[in-house]
């Protein structure tokens, strides 16, 4: 249920959003994962049912996910938009690895700022906060400009470490491009 607000340039709107996921216990041990290893917990996978990447794991705890939309958006195609989320876990035990955001029942808190100028210009940083710390886990950083034909694209990306991956416990990721 969006909130919007007509103005001189466009609109303002706050979006309140809520699901809550519920699911049986399943024996999730029965099938090898092979593909479901890197699970990390964003704004864009937030609201699925099951946060896992691949098929072979399946995620079967119920929980319930809240968040806040809120933007600016202009007659041209320009926007400022921000998002704000988290998930609670009903049950207290780990599927997902330590430094997914998902392993404890109260979900890292996980966001996005997005701007865009008309065609020309883009801007989206997504980033995942500690749940009790507020530490930066990881943010990303994406830009385009355009200039006519020509296209200047840059990303920023810093990640802390992730059980079961090539980033081992206590070391962090940074990567430009």
């Amino acid at each position: 249920m969006p909130f919007e607000k007509p103005v001189s340039f466009g609109a303002l709107r706050v979006e309140p959003v809520a699901s809550i996921t519920v699911s049986p216990d399943i024996d999730v041990n029965k099938v090898p994962n092979e593909d479901s290893l890197d699970s990390q917990i964003d704004a864009s996978n937030l609201f699925e049912a099951s946060r896992f990447p691949g098929y072979d794991r399946v995620e079967d705890n119920s929980h319930v996910t809240y968040g806040v939309r809120t933007g600016a958006y202009a007659g041209t195609g320009s926007m400022a938009e921000v998002f704000l989320g988290q998930s609670y876990s009903f049950e207290d035990d780990a599927l997902f690895p330590e430094g997914s955001g998902l392993e404890n029942q109260s979900s890292d808190i996980v966001g996005q700022i997005s701007g865009r100028y008309r065609d020309n210009a883009s801007l989206y940083y997504r980033f995942q906060l500690d749940n009790d710390t507020y530490r930066s886990e990881r943010h990303e950083l994406d830009n385009t400009l355009e200039f006519g034909r020509f296209t200047l694209d840059s990303s920023y990306l810093y990640a802390r470490a992730l059980e079961g991956t090539d980033i081992d416990v206590g070391d962090s990721r940074q990567q430009i491009k």
